[in-house]
């Protein structure tokens, strides 16, 4: 069968079978006369040596894929009623999109140990499911294709498996528009993007026109009340989750990130005499000497014996990552507190801290936090913390005050 009736229309292979032909043609209105605007384009086939026929067609079929990308993006480029012939006249070469991303991720991400690069090739594979990866970097500086990524990482978001509740917040493709830009400023730093083509030139601005979307004020988290904390550990302990129930105490009352901290520290890194556990944080590269309460000592006490016997003596090695947060979801379908995710064990630690009057610089030395940090979004409240503060909001005076709504109060002031 011949290969180039499959292909779709517009999309041709060379003669050698190595490499897609993009060929776009567009009639448009130039000074009032008729005018057709060409544009052409190749991607090509990077077969693997020696590869066997189902690598060899995944391989033909991403390289398709990746041709229709650049199809959309021609006609895209031709209809925007700004491109002439003068436009399309062949310049110098730049920098490509994936040529730059793999060699910023080299250098800025490929050796972090604080989990970052995880989320940043998540960007990129989101990125990359849009633009085709040999696009000129000048070539992505118009506003079509700014608001089709956008809307494009809306509905690839949406529709992710994972996203049950079928939500996407602005911040989620703030995060890959800021890829797009960290690899820009990658290009125009090596020569790879001239700073005149950017979508937005103007030196004054951070986001060269690769401008943020709005986002509403996040509210405060809650954390778990005392009442909620014990009602959380009883249903562990009802339901057979112990194992559960002393990880949740002792992430309550340490605070640890799950999982370069809580997952990753060792029985070693606890001094039972000196009652404390000195763990190192990858988020802030530093060390952090944490004093224990009773019952996280208890908690790592009993463990102690199962971690020394485990080749890498790490006290909570016997979880991983998918369970603690497959055992968040159920306790949040079975206490029926929405606030029950991952997230909270690190709230509810920072926030007794802050009910305790502790300073800011106490808790984010505590919590592995700047001061501005624990400051902004770590001294959370909770409902109890709320009816208390207003319930002493005039103070205890015995003196009873009668509230002078309904009254005429002329003459009082």
């Amino acid at each position: 069968m011949d290969t180039q009736m499959l292909l779709p229309k517009g999309i041709t292979m060379n003669k050698t079978k190595t490499s897609f032909r993009i060929q776009t043609r567009k009639n448009v209105m130039v000074n009032g006369k008729k005018d057709k605007l060409k544009d052409f384009r190749t991607v090509k086939i990077h077969y693997p040596p020696n590869a066997s026929p189902e690598q060899r067609l995944k391989t033909f079929n991403e390289a398709l894929e990746e041709a229709k990308k650049e199809k959309l993006l021609a006609i895209a480029l031709l209809s925007n009623g700004t491109v002439t012939k003068q436009n399309l006249k062949i310049i110098r070469a730049v920098g490509t999109l994936k040529t730059t991303y793999d060699t910023l991720y080299e250098e800025r991400w490929k050796h972090s140990e604080t989990g970052h690069d995880r989320n940043v090739r998540i960007f990129a594979d989101d990125v990359f499911s849009y633009f085709p990866s040999d696009i000129r970097l000048d070539d992505m500086q118009t506003h079509e294709y700014y608001n089709g990524f956008v809307a494009h990482m809306r509905k690839r978001i949406i529709e992710r498996d994972a996203n049950h509740m079928g939500h996407v917040s602005n911040r989620t493709i703030n995060k890959r528009l800021g890829l797009c830009r960290d690899i820009f400023r990658y290009g125009i730093a090596h020569g790879l993007l001239d700073q005149s083509k950017l979508l937005n030139p103007d030196i004054r601005l951070s986001h060269m026109g690769w401008e943020n979307l709005k986002v509403k004020t996040i509210k405060s988290k809650m954390a778990l009340t005392k009442s909620e904390e014990r009602m959380i550990l009883d249903l562990c302990r009802d339901n057979g989750y112990i194992e559960f129930a002393n990880a949740l105490i002792w992430l309550n009352d340490v605070g640890m990130r799950h999982s370069t901290e809580f997952l990753k520290f060792t029985i070693d890194n606890v001094d039972f005499k000196r009652n404390h556990v000195h763990f190192y944080r990858p988020k802030t590269d530093t060390w952090t000497t944490m004093p224990l309460t009773p019952r996280a000592k208890e908690v790592v006490w009993n463990l102690k014996d199962r971690a020394n016997m485990r080749e890498d003596k790490r006290v909570f090695g016997h979880f991983t990552k998918r369970q603690l947060r497959t055992m968040f979801d159920k306790l949040r379908e079975m206490s029926g507190l929405a606030l029950m995710t991952p997230y909270i064990t690190r709230h509810t630690f920072m926030t007794k801290l802050g009910k305790n009057k502790e300073v800011p610089a106490v808790i984010a030395n505590l919590a592995g936090v700047t001061i501005e940090t624990a400051q902004k979004y770590y001294t959370h409240s909770n409902d109890e913390m709320q009816v208390n503060a207003i319930a002493n909001l005039n103070g205890n005076d015995d003196e009873d005050e009668n509230s002078l709504i309904g009254h005429n109060s002329k003459g009082l002031i």
